[in-house]
């Protein structure tokens, strides 16, 4: 069981909007994810990166929610 999970933290990117990209990353993804991660949107909310529509947005939202990536 990961760290996460047993703090009772949740991992879902709809439930902590307001963290940072980079300590999402951190603390709820597999490290390989940072080799494909647009590196503009690590210092950006979970908020922003989900209202924004362009092509690079996009990109770093199905990043995060992809299960290949989830620890």
């Amino acid at each position: 069981m990961s760290e996460a999970r047993q703090e009772g933290i949740s991992c879902k990117t709809q439930e902590n909007s307001s963290e940072l990209a980079s300590s999402f990353i951190s603390r709820c993804c597999k490290a390989s994810i940072r080799r494909m991660f647009p590196a503009q949107y690590l210092q950006v909310s979970l908020e922003n990166i989900g209202n924004d529509r362009s092509q690079e947005g996009k990109r770093a939202w199905k990043l995060l929610n992809d299960n290949r990536f989830k620890k």
